[in-house]
């Protein structure tokens, strides 16, 4: 009986002991990691951690991670410096120049017709009012009856009535230098007064024509007209020398 209470309080002093030993080892945290196995159940040598570690750089045997779906990641909101905008302007687009207009032509010159000569004139006066009892002056005549110097003029006709019944006379003048016609209708002024005076005291009538007379220049004609039609033949004669 004694026998079998000490065996008892063996046990119960084994399991207490046991307890204690327990309640210890919860309390103290290991040191570090046990050393990994090599497979056959002893902890593997020292030096010889990383001769099972996997070649493509994984440890422990993970997985990689499994791909999010193919989702291409999100936009930075905040752009690096790298992505500042493009400010480059776009190339204008190449612009034709208008075409150069074809210059106008040069309009060539009229043909100057051939100066008309005072001769040509005079007969074409004579088509419309005919005159019979006429002469035309000599140069030494000219400068006697109106005192002109030939030498100052290209070509001349005069015809002065054959006898003085008549206030009728038709001269017309081709200078060489227009400058000189002042001079030679001074001269034409001159000639009318002297024939005025032929006629103040015994044809009244012809005097009255020569006080009208037609003395025009233009250009380098200078023409002079006595005659009852003097403004219609002054007519003709303008219109020939145009």
């Amino acid at each position: 009986m004694k026998q079998k209470r000490l065996t008892i309080l063996a046990a119960l002093l084994a399991v207490v002991i046991l307890l204690g030993t327990l309640a210890g080892c919860s309390t103290q945290k290991p040191d570090s990691d046990p050393p990994p196995s090599d497979g056959t159940g002893e902890p593997a040598a020292p030096g010889d951690e990383n001769t099972n570690t996997p070649s493509d750089g994984s440890q422990d045997g993970s997985a990689d991670p499994e791909p999010d779906g193919g989702k291409d990641p999100a936009p930075d909101e905040n752009p690096t410096p790298d992505d500042k905008p493009d400010t480059t302007p776009d190339p204008k687009p190449d612009t034709k120049p208008d075409p150069t207009p074809d210059p106008d032509p040069t309009p060539e010159p009229e043909p100057v017709p051939e100066s008309t000569t005072p001769e040509e004139i005079v007969d074409k006066v004579k088509l419309t009012y005919p005159s019979s009892g006429t002469m035309s002056l000599s140069d030494s005549e000219l400068k006697t009856f109106y005192g002109i110097d030939p030498s100052l003029l290209e070509s001349y006709c005069v015809e002065i009535p054959t006898m003085n019944i008549n206030a009728h006379e038709i001269a017309v003048f081709l200078l060489k230098d227009s400058a000189d016609s002042k001079a030679v209708m001074e001269a034409c002024k001159t000639r009318a007064e002297a024939i005025q005076k032929t006629f103040e005291d015994y044809l009244p009538d012809q005097f009255d024509i020569a006080s009208n007379p037609v003395i025009k220049s233009s250009g380098r004609y200078v023409y002079f007209v006595i005659d009852e039609n003097a403004e219609e033949i002054g007519k003709i004669i303008s219109g020939c020398i145009k």
